[in-house]
C-alpha cells in the first residue's frame, strides 16, 4: 500500500484508485495497528503515520463531500467526488460482475418497481437510538420509518412515502428501472457503487487520530473534519470529542456500508474490556413491533394493542436466549483442517519480505 501511494497518480479515470485511496486505507492501517495488543495504549509512531496519510488526503487532495448525505447511493452519482474507492458493478451484468444485494436489502417490490426482492431486515433499537432526534437526514436515507417521503423513488406516482410501522433498510434501495436509475434494476441486480473508502471515512480517522492517547479533543483539524461530517448532516458540531463520539459518529454514517464489525474489532483489540462490555450492553435480539414518529421527529418503541400504542422495555419482545459475548467470540479459528495441514498457523505471525 505504502508502495501504491507513491505510484499511483493523484487522478485517475473515474472508478480506479488513486494515490489519495492509497493514503487514506494507510491511515486506516495505521490507526488500527497503533492498538492492536497494546494493552490500552496507542503507539505515538503509527498515530503519527495515520494522521500524516488522513492529513494529506483531508487537507491536499482537493476532494470534498457531497453536499447531500442521501445523495451518495443513488446510482448517478456512482464515482462521485467523496468516492476515493468503489466496487464497480456491471448494470444488468451476469452472475458475479453484478450488486446482488438489492433483492436482500429492499423490503417490498412496492420501492423497486415491480421487481423481485425478499428482505426482512430492520434497524435494531440500539442503532436507531444512535440517531440524535435532527439527524433525519441521515436516518432517512439508512431506514425507512413512518412518513419519510422519497421523491425520487416511484417516481411517477409523485414519491414513495413509507407507512409502515417497521424500520426497513434504505440504504443501497435506489427505486425501480423507470426511476431515475436508466433501466438498469432487475431482480438481484443493482446499478449502485459498493464503497471501500469514502472520504468521510478519512475525515473521522484523522479525527480518531489526533484524539490518540488522550481523553478528549477540544481542538485541532481532527476536531474540524469530525465537525464536517455533522454540518453535511445538518446538525450541531461539538466543542469537544471523546472516542464514544467517534464510536457513535463512525456508527450513524456507515451504517449498512458494511464496515462497522471491522470497527468494532479494531477498537477490541485497542480497549477489549470497553468493547466487550458495549457489544453486551445493546439490548441484543429486542424487537420493537411497532416503532411510531411523532411530530418532533422521536422515534417512539413498542407494540400496539388493538389501535392503543403502548411504549416501553416492557412491551419489547425479548429474545429467545440471551447472547454474552467473550473474548473468545470476535476471532474465528483457523479451520481445523487447515491447522492439520500447516500447525504453524497457530504460531504468533513472523515478519516477511515479500520482495524476495
Amino acid at each position: 500500500m505504502t508502495y501504491a501511494s507513491t505510484h499511483l497518480p493523484e487522478q485517475n479515470d473515474k472508478g480506479r484508485a488513486t494515490a489519495w485511496a492509497a493514503k487514506g486505507i494507510l491511515a486506516k492501517v495505521y490507526l488500527a495497528r497503533s492498538g492492536w495488543g497494546n494493552n490500552g495504549v496507542r503507539n505515538e509512531e503509527d498515530l503519527t503515520l495515520a494522521r500524516q496519510y488522513a492529513g494529506d488526503v483531508c487537507e491536499n487532495s482537493g476532494l470534498d463531500l457531497m453536499t447531500n448525505y442521501e445523495d451518495l447511493f443513488k446510482y448517478k452519482n456512482n464515482n462521485n467526488q467523496e468516492s476515493l474507492l468503489a466496487m464497480q458493478w456491471v448494470p444488468l451484468g451476469d452472475w458475479y460482475v453484478c450488486n446482488t444485494l438489492l433483492a436482500d436489502l429492499a423490503f417490498s417490490s412496492e420501492v423497486t418497481g415491480g421487481v423481485n426482492v425478499w428482505s426482512s431486515y430492520n434497524g435494531t433499537i440500539d442503532m436507531l437510538q444512535q440517531y440524535e432526534v435532527a439527524d433525519t437526514l441521515r436516518r432517512n436515507a439508512t431506514f425507512f420509518t413512518k412518513g419519510s417521503y422519497y421523491p425520487y423513488i416511484c417516481i411517477s406516482d409523485g414519491g414513495y412515502t413509507y407507512t409502515g410501522n417497521a424500520s426497513p433498510i434504505k440504504k443501497g434501495v435506489v427505486g425501480g428501472p423507470d426511476d431515475d436509475n436508466d433501466g438498469n434494476v432487475q431482480s438481484m441486480n443493482s446499478p449502485l457503487n459498493t464503497y471501500i473508502l469514502r472520504l468521510a471515512d478519512v475525515y473521522l480517522t484523522y479525527a480518531e487520530a489526533c484524539l490518540g492517547n488522550n481523553s478528549t479533543l477540544s481542538d485541532g483539524r481532527g476536531l474540524y473534519f469530525f465537525n464536517k461530517i455533522r454540518q453535511r448532516a445538518k446538525i450541531n458540531t461539538k466543542s469537544s470529542i471523546t472516542l464514544d463520539d467517534i464510536i457513535r459518529e463512525r456508527r450513524i454514517e456507515f451504517c449498512m456500508e458494511y464496515t462497522n464489525w471491522y470497527d468494532m474489532v479494531t477498537w477490541y483489540r485497542y480497549l477489549p474490556d470497553k468493547m466487550l462490555a458495549y457489544f453486551n450492553n445493546q439490548q441484543r435480539g429486542y424487537r420493537a413491533d411497532a416503532i411510531i414518529k411523532d411530530a418532533d421527529g422521536n422515534l417512539h418503541f413498542g407494540k400496539y394493542d388493538g389501535s392503543t400504542f403502548l411504549e416501553g422495555e416492557e412491551y419489547y419482545t425479548a429474545p429467545e436466549f440471551t447472547i454474552n459475548i467473550t473474548a473468545n467470540n470476535i476471532f474465528l479459528p483457523y479451520p481445523e483442517s487447515d491447522v492439520i495441514q500447516n500447525p504453524l498457523l497457530n504460531e504468533p505471525p513472523v515478519p516477511y519480505t515479500f520482495n524476495e
